[in-house]
């Protein structure tokens, strides 16, 4: 019994000695960038007065009505061919009026900074069926108006490509694109 007790009072000093806390883990820039930094991230918009919406857990909101939200549906792997993982983003946005417009953005990181592109309108009042990345591309399935639809109703699934070209993302699969903003 006695051994037991002296067992159980080594087991507690060595619990209650004083450790030293661990260092701060480093973010692993390879890792790529996270949805916690694409939530909080500045986009260039031409929405907004000031050409830009700053999102702050995923939402935007400004005193002209101009609302932005970080839609769930996202896609990483490497688009640039840098060996880090990007990751391809929509932002969804709505001007105070019946417009719902989604664009497409690529998040990199770049020497410890976040880098966003140039937007790429989808469309407004589209339906976004998939986002992906295939080979450098962001791939995006989605529904838009075919030309008899109303804005509100779109009908015609299209498929659309992109490739990064400086900052700016460009469609190479040359579909008719309605995007009608007035």
């Amino acid at each position: 019994m006695r051994a037991l007790l002296v067992v159980a009072c080594a087991l507690l000093v060595v619990a209650c000695e004083r450790r030293e806390p661990a260092p701060p883990a480093v973010a692993d820039s390879s890792a790529g960038v996270t949805v916690a930094q694409a939530a909080n991230a500045t986009y260039p918009s031409e929405n907004t007065e000031s050409g830009r919406v700053s999102l702050v857990d995923g939402h935007y909101e400004d005193r002209d009505m101009v609302s932005a939200d970080l839609d769930a549906m996202g896609a990483t792997g490497d688009v640039d061919g840098d060996g880090a993982i990007d990751r391809a983003v929509l932002l969804v946005t709505s001007t105070g009026g019946s417009g719902v417009f989604r664009e497409l953005y690529l998040l990199r990181q770049k020497g410890g900074a976040l880098q966003v592109s140039a937007p790429a309108l989808l469309g407004d009042r589209v339906e976004v069926n998939d986002l992906r990345i295939e080979n450098g591309e962001i791939v995006v399935d989605l529904v838009v108006q075919g030309a008899e639809d109303p804005l509100c109703c779109p009908t015609l699934a299209v498929t659309y490509r992109f490739r990064l070209a400086g900052d700016v993302l460009v469609e190479t699969t040359g579909q008719r694109r309605v995007y009608l903003k007035e």
